[in-house]
């Protein structure tokens, strides 16, 4: 079924389990996916629940250790200073939301169970879920094998990947702009297209008044006469209407298509 994931509403939170006074970062993860029983329990599919960065660090970890030789996306990095300015906030909003997009779109790591409970589980049963399962990874990580394991999926994950560096609000910006030039090209295409066919219509209109007018005073030159005589006048008429429709194509090339070109 299909499922939509948006990462928003960064706030500040003081962290009620720690000794000293500190703080980390809240994010709204609402999720819309009507179509799946996982979210049956809530109106119209739509659940919202608060996440830490913390808790993205721990559904990379198990989205690794369950679907071992997956490419898992990439989690924007941690810093030590500057995690409560805004903008950064916002930035780490959008790229932690990308990659929540990015799960979901994929063909294994989009069904997986974990996931779904990371989206749709409220925050003391997923305190609880992240404690069962670390504790479980844990426990594997000690033994040689699970070290072999790891050092591979982390081979395999990171083959022919160029070294990550940290993303910057700049680069975000930068990221922004791209997609706003491509749109505005694409844009731009049709507006150049739709012009394009608006005046080739006009010259269209044009030419048909004029063999039109072409045929009834051809007819008017045939009949002879009185008859033959309205039939051409009715032709001389219609030239006038072809004049009126080639004007109006050229000025619509001057207004529409020349700007653009």
């Amino acid at each position: 079924g299909s499922i939509n994931v948006t990462v928003g509403s960064p706030t500040k939170v003081k962290d009620s389990g720690a000794f000293t006074s500190s703080f980390y970062v809240q994010y709204q993860v609402q999720t819309v996916a009507p179509d799946l029983k996982e979210f049956s329990d809530f109106p119209n599919g739509v659940v919202s629940v608060g996440r830490r960065y913390s808790d993205f660090v721990w559904i990379s970890d198990v989205l690794h250790e369950m679907l071992p030789g997956c490419i898992i996306p990439s989690l924007p990095k941690k810093r030590v200073v500057g995690n409560f300015d805004q903008k950064l906030m916002e930035y780490r909003s959008r790229a932690l939301e990308l990659f929540l997009q990015h799960v979901s779109c994929h063909v294994d790591l989009g069904y997986c169970e974990y996931f779904y409970l990371f989206l749709n589980t409220d925050e003391n049963a997923f305190k609880s879920l992240m404690a069962t399962t670390e504790s479980r990874m844990a426990k594997k990580m000690n033994s040689v094998s699970d070290t072999g394991y790891s050092m591979w999926n982390k081979y395999v994950n990171n083959a022919g990947k160029e070294p990550e560096v940290e993303s910057t609000i700049e680069d975000f910006k930068i990221e922004t702009m791209e997609k706003y030039v491509n749109s505005l090209d694409v844009a731009l295409q049709n507006a150049v297209s739709n012009a394009k066919i608006i005046m080739e219509h006009s010259k269209a209109q044009a030419e048909a008044y004029q063999e039109l007018a072409g045929v009834w005073t051809t007819l008017g030159g045939i009949e002879g006469d009185k008859f033959g005589g309205t039939l051409s006048h009715v032709g001389e008429k219609m030239m006038p209407f072809a004049r009126i429709c080639d004007s109006h194509a050229d000025r619509q090339g001057m207004t529409y298509r020349e700007p653009l070109d």
